[in-house]
């Protein structure tokens, strides 16, 4: 017979796929619950299956130009839009049917425990901590974000802390512990079945969001924090058709909003805290560190033909079109050679798009990266948006400003008119970009100044944050259930 409790939940359950995918979505949430329920993992794991059926389905029915289709879905991009959000609702019933199956085998094992308020807090012992991000730096389209987790996991590592790091292919050896968890999309699948044995023993998850995070507070009941770079509202428009674009979407603010609900927010700059903010989420659930960069000695003196660098991953939000653009209107002006450093997608397209005077120089060495920079007048940069920045900052730490158009993440690693210019549009940058190359004494003010400023942006600060971050929450639980402890006493 079911419980009260067991009818709440249930009705619980069906009310949250209603709310976030719509009244329709219950035509496929209730006979998936009786599913899981009668067949229980082994359920659930085929809901995983038919969502991401759907998932391709609609992606099939949105890109897909025959005549055919048109005659069964009048409006393709609508029925799409159905299937995917249909999709959502298997992922939300199957991922909280396997956390209920979770937390009630652990309840079957765990030994019973005090119940008084004043319990003991977790020891203060070397941390424990499992993260759950999509790329290793070993991946060739790894980034900024892939520098920072990298550098936290060492961090850690290096301060006597056990760290595993699970994430999708290629990985490579690491001085911490690196499990691979599948490709591009199927990691998010695998993710807690590859992580489970890790995770059990962990004193905290960190759950990396990178358009969408792992959802682990819905699979394990160890305390998660989620670290997010940045909110991806319009880069999944940029990447993927409508349809798959609004499922991508709604698993984002879903996953930020509703499964890290209780969870504390670790993030890189100002602007992702505001874009945090923006979705409901409280300003004392965020906490904000820099990203740190390293001060070489300058071996390189400043080139003296011009010389302008763009160092990015040659993806559509980086927008490094709009560079190429500005650069036919300077060049007449400035001569000299605009080099591109970074590979990606786009670099055919780019490089077809090119007039002259550029330079594609693909993946370098960091040698070749410090000379590069050093020897730049000036860097430029055209992201739609960024978490923090940190080509920016390598770049002032080699004394070279940088020019950029205003965005996100961006405005937080230049200060406008003291270590670099903020642009509206490529209009401003061209004129930006040709009086500060006719400039000598600005661009070395502005340079002296964005060198100054890398000095101030430590590794260890951005470390040290994480780690008291992850401190707290492990001590969290006992305070978190105390209330649940009184109503068992009764």
């Amino acid at each position: 017979m079911i419980s009260p409790k067991q009818i709440a939940f249930l009705v619980g359950e069906l009310a949250l796929v209603a709310l976030v995918v719509g009244p329709s979505a219950l035509l496929v949430a209730v006979p998936a619950l009786w599913i899981s329920r009668q067949y229980g993992a082994r359920g659930a794991r085929f809901l995983l299956g038919g969502a991401v059926v759907l998932i391709g389905l609609a992606a099939i029915i949105s890109a897909t130009t025959s005549t055919r289709l048109d005659a069964v879905y009048s409006d393709r991009r609508a029925a799409a839009a159905d299937l995917g959000g249909l999709a959502v609702a298997l992922v939300m019933v199957s991922i909280a049917e396997l956390a209920r199956l979770e937390r009630s085998n652990t309840r079957a094992t765990r030994p019973p425990g005090p119940l008084a308020d004043d319990s003991p807090i977790a020891d203060d012992g070397p941390l424990r901590v499992v993260i759950l991000t999509w790329r290793d730096l070993a991946h060739p389209q790894a980034g900024g974000s892939e520098v920072l987790l990298d550098r936290i996991a060492r961090g850690l590592t290096e301060q006597g802390h056990d760290v595993t790091m699970v994430c999708g292919g290629p990985v490579a050896p690491r001085p911490y512990r690196v499990l691979e968890s599948g490709g591009r999309y199927t990691q998010y699948l695998r993710a807690p079945f590859v992580a489970r044995r890790a995770v059990a023993r962990a004193d905290v998850v960190v759950d990396v969001e990178n358009g969408i995070p792992f959802f682990a507070p819905l699979w394990t009941r160890t305390p998660t924090v989620c670290l997010v770079h940045h909110i991806h509202r319009e880069q999944w428009g940029q990447h993927f058709p409508r349809p798959v674009a609004a499922l991508g979407w709604s698993l984002e603010r879903f996953g930020l909003r509703y499964a890290h609900r209780r969870s504390p927010f670790f993030t890189i700059s100002d602007s992702s805290a505001q874009g945090l903010e923006s979705l409901g989420i409280a300003r004392e659930r965020i906490r904000v560190a820099r990203m740190g960069t390293e001060v070489p000695e300058i071996t390189s003196p400043e080139s003296e033909t011009p010389l302008f660098v763009v160092l990015s991953r040659l993806v559509p939000h980086k927008r490094v079109e709009l560079i190429l653009e500005a650069w036919r209107e300077v060049e007449p002006h400035t001569g000299g050679r605009l080099v591109i450093i970074g590979d990606g997608p786009e670099r055919q397209r780019l490089v077809d798009d090119a007039p002259p005077g550029v330079e594609f120089l693909g993946f370098v060495d960091e040698v070749t990266k410090h000379e590069l920079l050093s020897k730049a007048w000036i860097f430029l940069h055209a992201a739609h948006h960024e978490g923090w920045g940190i080509v920016i900052i390598e770049a002032g730490a080699r004394q070279t400003p940088a020019i950029a158009l205003d965005a996100p993440g961006v405005r937080d690693a230049i200060v406008h008119g003291v270590t670099g210019l903020l642009v509206n549009d490529v209009t401003e940058l061209s004129e930006a970009w040709r009086a500060l190359a006719a400039d000598e004494s600005h661009r070395r003010r502005l340079g002296l100044a964005a060198r100054e400023r890398a000095r101030t942006l430590s590794w260890d600060e951005t470390v040290e944050t994480m780690r008291t971050t992850i401190e707290s929450v492990r001590a969290e639980p006992n305070a978190r259930f105390s209330s649940v402890r009184r109503y068992a006493r009764g």
